[in-house]
């Protein structure tokens, strides 16, 4: 896991804490604001791809160890995510394709 990963997935968990508005460690600050930014675009590419090819070798039974932890990465930031926006975490049925029983 990556320092931008670890530092995005504590801000989500401390998200509840209230921070004083003025700061007195201003490189503290500064990266308080870039972890707000946006990943640049390479590193979403870079990240979709190790993600993607993680499960193709899992699905193919080539997996080993490392490819579990990239999956279990993914599935920890799916479920912060999730609870940042407030929407449930759990299997969901689409209209149209049936129930699973």
């Amino acid at each position: 896991m990556t320092f931008r990963e670890r530092a995005i997935i504590s801000q989500l968990m401390n998200m509840s804490r209230k921070s004083s508005p003025t700061s007195r460690n201003p490189g503290k600050e500064s990266r308080h604001r870039e972890m707000l930014l946006p990943l640049p675009l390479a590193k979403v590419r870079a990240m979709s791809l190790e993600h993607h090819l993680t499960l193709a070798a899992l699905y193919n039974g080539r997996g080993n160890i490392d490819q579990i932890n990239v999956l279990l990465k993914v599935v920890y930031l799916a479920y912060f995510m999730a609870a940042m926006a407030h929407e449930p975490v759990g299997p969901r049925l689409v209209p149209g394709r049936g129930s699973r029983r």
